[in-house]
């Protein structure tokens, strides 16, 4: 994240905007996954603002990456409301591949919470999608 973070710092210093939505998605995601849940609640926050002035390639990242934070913090309503934003605003921007991944993830968190019916229903769907779209290095991560 550290290469990330430096990345945006330079973009935003030369004064360009450009892909900056994505960039603090992708991050907030990877500090949720390792656990940085205030750093990663920052960067969400940060890519959801600016996805609010238009700029939102990538915003369902962010919201997923809020709903990592929220399986941590043992909120299930904030982490269901932030997947079905996710999942939404994926599928409005006709962004497959996130939504796959989006799927995938959801079936991951609601695995560890043992509602293993609504984990194979999101599960199908990813393995679907991303055998579909030749994805298939994300196989091994879907939940048994």
């Amino acid at each position: 994240t550290t290469m990330m973070t430096d990345g945006i710092e330079r973009v935003q210093r030369a004064g360009s905007s450009m892909a900056l939505t994505q960039w603090h998605s992708v991050v907030a995601e990877s500090l949720a996954l390792t656990g940085e849940l205030d750093r990663a609640q920052r960067h969400a926050n940060i890519a959801l603002g600016l996805a609010q002035g238009g700029q939102r390639h990538g915003a369902c990242i962010a919201h997923r990456a809020l709903a990592i934070v929220a399986s941590h913090e043992g909120d299930e309503d904030a982490e269901d409301h932030a997947m079905g934003a996710s999942l939404d605003l994926a599928e409005r921007l006709k962004e497959r591949p996130y939504a796959a991944l989006t799927h995938l993830c959801f079936a991951q968190l609601l695995a560890k919470r043992s509602q293993q019916r609504r984990s194979e229903k999101h599960a199908a769907y990813a393995r679907l999608e991303l055998e579909a779209m030749g994805m298939t290095g994300w196989l091994p991560f879907l939940p048994n």
